[in-house]
């Protein structure tokens, strides 16, 4: 069902819309979660509170935009909110954790894209948070540029500059 539905269903009292709406898209905020903070516990709670925030306001919403653009910018915001007030002290989790393995892999093939998988995680972490936001929204979640500008805020183009620079800061940092 289209999520506009959905959303004015919600609005007029049907919870079963709400529920509907997460189960779309719990699983693609959960990626965009543990791709911002880089543990998966932490990543979950971001996206309980994210669906909290939206369940409370959602009268909010408002059609200028999607109901996935304004949820993503809710997801980003939250992600953003659980990294500045994460403890200096606390390790993140090994991004390793989040590698894609292929069964055939020799041990040494494991190493090697496990310590190209840490390189560029640990890359990906020094980046501006602008810049790390437009990165992950274009390449893990395959948006366009219009919405990103939307979920990040600023311009088209301003997306395009941030994603651009991403890719130099990340080449210039891993040495390439």
């Amino acid at each position: 069902m289209n999520d506009l539905i959905l959303v004015e269903k919600f609005k007029g009292g049907d919870r079963t819309a709400f529920k509907e709406l997460v189960l779309k898209y719990q699983k693609e905020i959960y990626f965009l979660a543990c791709r911002m903070v880089f543990n998966k516990e932490d990543a979950a709670d971001v996206v309980q509170e994210t669906f909290v925030q939206v369940f409370r306001k959602i009268h909010q919403f408002r059609s200028a935009s999607t109901f996935k653009t304004w949820l993503y910018r809710v997801a980003i915001n939250r992600c953003k909110n659980f990294l500045r007030v994460l403890k200096k002290n606390r390790e993140l989790a090994p991004i390793e954790n989040y590698a894609v393995t292929d069964p055939k892999d020799s041990q040494l093939d494991l190493l090697l894209k496990n310590e190209r998988v840490d390189l560029i995680g640990e890359t990906i972490e020094k980046l501006p948070k602008k810049q790390k936001a437009v990165l992950i929204l274009r390449t893990y979640h395959e948006l366009s540029y219009k919405e990103i500008a939307e979920i990040v805020g600023g311009s088209v183009n301003s997306a395009k500059v941030n994603f651009y620079h991403a890719i130099e800061n990340i080449k210039r940092l891993v040495g390439k």
